[in-house]
């Protein structure tokens, strides 16, 4: 992972805007020698389910587990990214109305920025995230699978 391919141009992005940014650079470490703005924080893991209870917006590559968290805790999101499975996973995310995705692996300062004041001066893109909040919230999932696999163990193994 490279920082330079998403973390730094949304530290910059963020740098003169009134906002905090938490960046989470699991396996992209920020250089040692970057200026790193007043109004970031950098770790290198936090738990999404405690650091979204706090957040505005979440700008990601697109990773299907970060993506499900961020709709889960009603959440919008800035997406950039295309290795992997991304393609489809920010497509998917951005076709919800709840995300814009960059279309990019290295966005500029100026795409995420604009993306950026986008979902957070739009009201449409936090009413998606809710909608998807609400929908998330009805459904046990891990309560599904523990059923499914019940029947069928019942099923094949009586």
């Amino acid at each position: 992972m490279d920082a330079h391919r998403l973390i730094i141009p949304t530290i910059e992005a963020c740098r003169d805007l009134p906002v905090r940014l938490v960046v989470c650079a699991v396996n992209a470490p920020i250089p040692e020698n970057y200026d790193l703005p007043a109004n970031v924080r950098v770790a290198t893991w936090l738990p999404f389910e405690d650091l979204f209870k706090h957040a505005a917006i979440v700008v990601t590559n697109g990773g299907y587990g970060g993506i499900n968290q961020a709709f889960a805790a009603g959440l919008p999101m800035v997406l950039a990214d295309l290795t992997e499975d991304k393609i489809e996973t920010t497509a998917r995310a951005a076709n919800t109305g709840a995300a814009i995705n960059l279309k990019t692996q290295t966005p500029s300062v100026e795409q995420v920025r604009d993306a950026l004041k986008t979902v957070l001066e739009v009201d449409s893109y936090r009413v998606k995230a809710k909608q998807l909040q609400k929908t998330y919230a009805e459904y046990d999932t891990v309560g599904i699978i523990e059923k499914t696999v019940l029947e069928l163990a019942d099923r094949f193994y009586r």
